[in-house]
């Protein structure tokens, strides 16, 4: 099996210019071909250009500052406190805050107005109280990574607020699975698997040690389906792509369980190609289906280059530094 990820880089192109407004200015994109344009589509957009290996350079001047008066356009000025309207149901103003800040640092724009809900967690004892409220059964839809994680890489944030955030964070890790948290019944067996991709990256982010890269293999490898899914739901899961992602994270810590890490994503990769070769199938999935897919082709050029290859690297929603420029977005009074 090998795979051109500049024929999929194509093909996904295609597929988001097909949800293109071409009536309205550059940054419009609908959810799907025939639906109305919407801020979500516009930031999986941009998200997914981003971790294709496509710079905004390549974008032209024009489209990229268009994209970002597009992007803040949906910034509500009503309240003025950070919340853009029309986030996507089932999605929280934190989620919408994350994917605004990945867009806009790829795209180089600025948050119109401060983001007042950071108020929330904004010192090391609101944080504590914050993450000892959280809901950790559910945890895969929670706040952290539109939150917190935006707030660390903030220009507001303090040194000593990354450190008591991840210390709670370490003393509250199950030894047993390598995640979140010790003690605690989750509501499904996904919810750990969820919430672990939406946390662990504050520990990347500012280069901390993390002890469990082996425990967490262990448990994503037996997540694993016999057809090579993760989630035994839609045949197209986010979860999918948050399973490749703990792989890519945690075999930069240790590769003790290389190989099984190797085979494990051979497998989705199968399960993958035989998805996508359904007639039209591309024009069936969301824009935000397309920035997963193209997250998941991201991981699995990571960890298996050799068959997911490309001269450009791929990258993934999670491990990629450019869309946490929380401190190049974030409202500046000039």
């Amino acid at each position: 099996m090998k795979v051109d990820l500049a024929e999929i880089r194509n093909t996904i192109l295609r597929a988001i210019e097909q949800r293109r407004d071409k009536g309205d200015p550059h940054g419009c994109y609908k959810w799907l071909p025939g639906s109305r344009a919407n801020l979500y589509a516009s930031l999986d957009a941009a998200i997914t250009y981003s971790i294709m290996g496509i710079t905004a350079n390549e974008l032209g001047e024009k489209r990229r500052l268009e994209w970002i008066d597009y992007i803040n356009s949906y910034a509500d000025e009503v309240t003025g406190d950070g919340r853009y309207k029309d986030i996507i149901p089932r999605h929280s103003y934190f989620h919408g805050n994350g994917m605004i800040i990945g867009a806009l640092g790829y795209l180089g724009g600025r948050q119109p107005f401060p983001v007042a809900f950071y108020d929330e967690f904004d010192t090391p004892e609101k944080m504590i109280k914050w993450l000892e409220k959280f809901n950790w059964p559910r945890q895969w839809a929670g706040d952290f990574w539109g939150g917190p994680m935006m707030f660390s890489t903030s220009k507001q944030c303090s040194a000593r607020w990354i450190d008591i955030t991840i210390n709670w964070l370490d003393d509250n890790l199950d030894p047993d699975t390598g995640m979140w948290k010790k003690g605690v019944i989750p509501e499904t067996k996904y919810n750990p698997l969820g919430g672990f991709v939406h946390i662990y990256p504050i520990y990347e982010l500012h280069n901390r040690p993390f002890s469990f890269p082996d425990k967490v293999i262990e448990s994503v490898y037996k997540l694993q389906m016999e057809d090579g899914r993760w989630y035994d739901g839609d045949p197209f899961s986010y979860l999918d792509m948050d399973a490749l992602y703990a792989y890519v994270a945690m075999i930069k810590i240790s590769d003790r369980h290389l190989s099984l890490v190797r085979e494990s994503a051979e497998k989705y990769g199968r399960f993958l190609l035989n998805l996508l070769s359904e007639k039209d199938i591309y024009g069936t999935i969301t824009m935000h289906g397309l920035l997963a897919l193209a997250s998941s082709f991201g991981c699995l050029n990571q960890l298996i280059p050799d068959t997911f290859y490309d001269s450009v690297k791929w990258s993934d929603i999670f491990s990629s530094r450019a869309l946490y420029r929380t401190d190049m977005v974030e409202f500046e009074n000039i």
